[in-house]
């Protein structure tokens, strides 16, 4: 009634009739409707998924709530269960490695392009957590936002990590870590937070039994 009232929004009306014609086709059909096109615009399940589990702001219980939503519809959401069993796990690793070294895991503003800040008395780095694989075009638009060389990131992938990208990106202060759960997380970045000074040199290294 409110889109064919006299003086309201008509702007909408194409939208609306498409939209509603896809509803009551998939009402009738039983097709699940994955992803519609208007007019270039993409709207769709997948997009809103990839687009919600990169978001830092959003709650990991959120998120896997839209998962088993997902799920239910009909689409396929392992890689993105995966991804989101990283993200949690990582940051909890990160969690427990503050308490034990005396600094701070900080949530940041949605807006920033980081996930969490790791802050001591002196120094403050970004952290950034990357499910799969880091290309040149990652190290290259994380050093444009940053522009800040003083600022140091630190990049925990999922995926492998190719020396010329590590060496790319150690020019700009990023410092790229490959890791996934079920490994020795302190192992891999406690080295790292050592060379930038927020875990004491010699913890940096677990200590092995002989």
């Amino acid at each position: 009634m409110a889109v064919f009232l006299p003086e309201t929004n008509v702007a909408g009306v194409p939208v609306l009739i498409l939209v509603g014609a896809l509803a009551v086709y998939a009402g009738i059909s039983g097709q699940q409707l994955i992803q519609v096109s208007k007019d270039g615009a993409q709207f769709g399940t997948r997009k809103l998924i990839r687009k919600v589990i990169s978001r830092p702001d959003v709650s990991v219980a959120a998120k896997s709530d839209l998962l088993d939503a997902a799920e239910e519809d009909g689409v396929m959401v392992t890689r993105y269960r995966q991804a989101l069993e990283f993200e949690q796990s990582a940051l909890d690793e990160l969690t427990s490695m503050s308490s034990t070294y005396s600094f701070q895991a900080i949530p940041t503003d949605p807006d920033e392009n980081h996930d969490l800040l790791l802050k001591s008395v002196q120094v403050e780095v970004f952290v950034i957590l990357k499910w799969g694989t880091v290309k040149p075009t990652h190290v290259r638009r994380w050093a444009e936002k940053d522009g800040n060389m003083q600022r140091a990131t630190l990049v925990v992938s999922s995926g492998l990590i190719s020396e010329r990208i590590k060496s790319e990106a150690a020019r700009s202060n990023i410092h790229l870590i490959s890791w996934r759960p079920g490994q020795d997380f302190a192992e891999k970045v406690a080295p790292v937070l050592s060379q930038l000074g927020l875990v004491p040199a010699r913890d940096s290294s677990p200590a092995h039994p002989n």
